[in-house]
């Protein structure tokens, strides 16, 4: 598998890679195993995961979101046209906000939940 170095420290390297069932992911592994950018699959398996597993914690947590739900919450917010995102971009923040149902503390607390039960 293919792996971007992300950095390294004592011997160990950080990588990130692409899971093709769980997506962009993150682990500590030991820097002489990478070849050219290039791991195995086995190695990726057994690598420390890093960071907070963001689709876990968050299971529960988020809204259903549909197109037709963020179409209708841009309306709600006044955003009919192009010109309306352009004058008012940091309001699309709002909106994003309002649809997703998740605010900071959601997220930390969503990331302290993970860090509790092992996740990171």
């Amino acid at each position: 598998m293919i792996v971007r170095v992300v950095s390294t420290h004592n011997r160990s390297a950080l990588i990130e890679y692409l899971d093709p069932e769980e997506g962009i992911k993150r682990g500590i592994i030991p820097e002489e195993l990478i070849f050219n950018n290039e791991v195995t699959d086995e190695l990726l398996f057994v690598a420390i995961p890093y960071g907070v597993d963001w689709a876990s914690a968050l299971e529960g947590v988020l809204h259903e979101i549909t197109p037709r739900t963020f179409a209708d919450a841009l309306y709600g917010y006044g955003f009919w046209t192009l010109q309306d995102l352009r004058q008012n971009p940091n309001a699309v923040i709002g909106v994003l906000l309002s649809v997703c149902g998740v605010d900071f503390q959601t997220l930390v607390i969503a990331a302290e939940r993970q860090e509790l039960h092992g996740g990171m």
